[in-house]
């Protein structure tokens, strides 16, 4: 299970990646279908397959057949199967789908983040698997998972695609930051 982030080489990066892996998306589909179909259209050139976030049982499936996943669970999905977790030191909603998906996977989780580079040059980068992972407590790690995508997106913050409102659902009682 590759641990995706989404920069804004996000697409160019996923093209690359897929130079060297077949890897499998899991994306959230666009509100609007005409939209969402050239999506797809494009995306589907170059992966492997899509598959929509919602489908769990896809992904473990893919997972449990040896295939190469790319997850991002760095965006806020709402507060649903979600606990709130430090990015940034600022408290995020992040679901706690990215455990369930490797237990159940029996999968191992790679960090892996791409960058821009000046002279039009891009580079991917895999961290090592995350050593016991899963630990059996969603909140440890989710906190982890949060954790992780910090390090990556330190190394080139502009790169990082903040206009995904990732502090959108706030505890109660706390600032709404937008």
């Amino acid at each position: 299970l590759l641990l995706g982030m989404h920069f804004n080489s996000v697409d160019v990066g996923s093209r690359l990646l897929s130079y060297a892996l077949d890897i499998n998306a899991v994306y959230r589909p666009n509100d609007n279908p005409v939209i969402d179909r050239l999506i797809n259209k494009g995306r589907q050139k170059y992966v492997e397959g899509i598959v929509d976030r919602m489908d769990i049982r896809q992904i473990v499936r893919l997972l449990r057949n040896g295939r190469v996943v790319w997850y991002a669970p760095d965006q806020d999905y709402g507060t649903a199967h979600a606990v709130y977790v430090p990015f940034f030191g600022v408290p995020a909603a992040t679901i706690t789908a990215t455990s369930r998906i490797a237990r159940m996977g029996k999968a191992a989780v790679i960090p892996c983040a791409h960058y821009r580079l000046p002279g039009g040059r891009y580079e991917i980068e895999f961290g090592p698997a995350l050593e016991d992972f899963p630990c059996g407590d969603d909140e440890q790690d989710t906190a982890r998972i949060n954790s992780t995508i910090e390090g990556y997106v330190r190394k080139c913050p502009e790169q990082y695609l903040w206009v995904h409102k990732r502090f959108k659902h706030q505890p109660a009682g706390q600032p709404r930051p937008y």
